[in-house]
């Protein structure tokens, strides 16, 4: 796991099923007690200009934004 100065570390990359579904909390308990960092990050997906997706990562409280 690679961690990005200013966003964190991926966890994935999930759709609108994945987040209904619960799949992206799951994951980010997981890597969360893997990795000790509590806070998320989170940047949109897009594709011709329209939402598809969104991008989850866990960080440190310095690169928490708001």
């Amino acid at each position: 796991m690679k961690y990005i100065k200013g966003k964190g570390i991926l966890v994935g990359t999930y759709n609108e099923n994945d987040l209904k579904n619960g799949k992206d909390k799951i994951d980010v308990l997981n890597i969360s007690k893997e990795t000790g960092f509590n806070y998320t990050n989170n940047e949109f997906v897009k594709r011709n200009g329209k939402i598809v997706g969104i991008k989850i990562y866990v960080c440190k409280i310095e690169d928490f934004k708001i």
